[in-house]
């Protein structure tokens, strides 16, 4: 069974090849707790399921330009969870457009080898 430090070395690995919706359908649990910081544009701040993961995510790549993205990590904490930091800069759609920079930080719980919970913190830009 892997860890948190192998679940997230691959997540990691996926992330900065910028295949990031191939991490959610790989590493992410069916029943996967997804916890924004806040509420966004149609989007509740707590989904549950791969599904609504994978929507979200669709989401955020056709309404963002990225520019740059860099991702920092994993740092384990434990055998169950790992936290990993994401850069960005990107163009906004949803806020007319602006360039902005993000920072945001990732922590992630793995259950039986899988993303059972992420939960994002950030300070934008």
């Amino acid at each position: 069974m892997e860890n948190a430090k192998s679940v997230g070395e691959k997540l990691v690995a996926l992330c900065r090849e910028g295949q990031n919706l191939r991490a959610i359908e790989t590493l992410y649990s069916d029943d996967i707790c997804s916890v924004e910081a806040m509420s966004g544009e149609g989007f509740p701040r707590e989904m549950q399921g791969k599904q609504a993961a994978l929507g979200k995510g669709k989401w955020w790549s056709e309404n963002h330009e990225v520019h740059r993205s860099t991702v920092k990590g994993p740092y384990p904490h434990g055998d169950d969870r790992f936290a990993v930091i994401f850069d960005y800069d990107v163009t906004s759609k949803p806020m007319g457009n602006q360039r902005i920079q993000m920072e945001e930080v990732a922590i992630y719980t793995v259950s039986n080898g899988k993303i059972i919970r992420e939960e994002f913190f950030f300070k934008g830009g």
